[in-house]
């Protein structure tokens, strides 16, 4: 659906917006700090944002509209004076606008003690390129945070779309706001999902640079959701060959794991403690050399046992392209104590003895005696 993205009041505001320059696009870089919202047994808060845009399409990323330009790269159409209800007030007046451009989860809500917030429009509908900084600093109260070391990849940044307000003054929430949005050092409330491109939510809150731009910007390296292989090792395998032609033959053209299998051969991935902990979803793309879905069982383990095997082939692809399918499997079908598919909720483990941060392993195993090739790719936790 189309986003309703407030603008200031006025034809002479509704004019300004003609120009980059205009628009405050200075591609200077500021420093500031982030903390998340939105995660884990907090799913619908991003779409009950104070500009009143409700639910967000989470693939939905910016674009150029082809139906004319604006500031952010899309058309728009003034609108006449609306009100709108929201968690701060009663109710707003703007002027709304209506954009094709959008950041589906990337999505931000900035402090209103930010040196460039606007009182009129609370910034609603404008992006924000916004890069991890490894930096110490202090929170409102004086309390330091070190967080130099952090960052997956402080050149990688994500463009965040302002669909929320994080004011000072907030009674219902008054030690955290206070803590975060009262003008100490510029702050963002990004999105759980924005937030894990740039760094571990276990941090909590992470120094960032950030700098105005178009929605429609494009990023010289756009921070995507961490690959699961990152920090793991397939060490503890058994009867795998590697390709030598995986680097060629990914999704997007890039990296794979492809491997030729053995019969009932099987992939061990090893992790760390807690690195399924909260998380609720495990999303790969899968292929064999024909397009095909592999004859694969898939399980998560931990030194004290293992988790219900689940079937590839029992399962729905998300979508599939370039004979490559792509599964989102739920973490919690893998808990003994649940059964069917699994209820969306954040993982718990496995059973009574076999807590979630103690399961650190993922399995693929071949179900069969013959060899089987496999690739995989985009692997993903969140």
């Amino acid at each position: 659906m189309e986003l309703l993205l407030a603008i200031a009041l006025g034809a002479a505001l509704f004019g300004g917006f003609g120009s980059p320059a205009s628009a405050g696009y200075d591609w200077q870089w500021h420093t500031g700090r982030a903390t998340h919202y939105g995660g884990p047994g907090d799913p619908w808060s991003i779409h009950n944002g104070h500009c009143a845009y409700g639910y967000l399409d989470p693939n939905v990323e910016a674009r150029k509209s082809s139906s004319g330009p604006d500031e952010l790269g899309g058309s728009w159409t003034a609108r006449p004076s609306e009100k709108f209800s929201n968690k701060f007030d009663n109710s707003v007046s703007v002027a709304l606008r209506l954009s094709s451009v959008r950041t589906g989860w990337d999505i931000c809500a900035p402090s209103d003690q930010n040196w460039d917030y606007d009182a009129a429009t609370s910034n609603c509908g404008l992006c924000y390129e916004v890069a991890c900084q490894g930096m110490d600093f202090n929170d409102f109260y004086g309390n330091s945070l070190e967080r130099q070391s952090v960052c997956y990849d402080s050149s990688a940044s994500v463009i965040l779309m302002v669909t929320d307000l994080c004011p000072c003054y907030y009674p219902a929430n008054q030690y955290s706001n206070k803590r975060w949005c009262c003008g100490d050092m510029q702050h963002f409330d990004i999105s759980s999902y924005a937030f894990q491109k740039l760094a571990d939510m276990k941090w909590g809150v992470i120094g960032v640079k950030y700098r105005r731009v178009p929605c429609d910007y494009q990023p010289a390296n756009r921070a995507q959701l961490p690959s699961f292989m990152q920090g793991w090792s397939d060490s503890g395998s058994w009867s795998i060959s590697r390709w030598g032609r995986d680097s060629s033959w990914g999704f997007d053209g890039q990296q794979a794991y492809c491997v030729t299998m053995g019969g009932y051969a099987g992939i061990q991935f090893n992790g760390w403690s807690g690195v399924f902990s909260s998380k609720r979803t495990l999303e790969f793309y899968a292929r064999q050399n024909n397009g095909g879905t592999p004859d694969v069982s898939i399980k998560l383990t931990a030194p004290s046992g293992g988790c219900k095997a689940l079937q590839l082939r029992d399962m729905t692809p998300k979508d599939q392209t370039s004979n490559w399918s792509r599964f989102q499997v739920q973490l919690s079908a893998f808990d003994w104590r649940q059964s069917g598919g699994g209820d969306g909720s954040a993982f718990g483990g496995c059973s009574d003895s076999i807590n979630d941060w103690s399961v650190n392993v993922l399995v693929i195993m071949n179900n069969w005696g013959g060899n089987q090739d496999l690739c995989i790719d985009q692997v993903k936790v969140y």
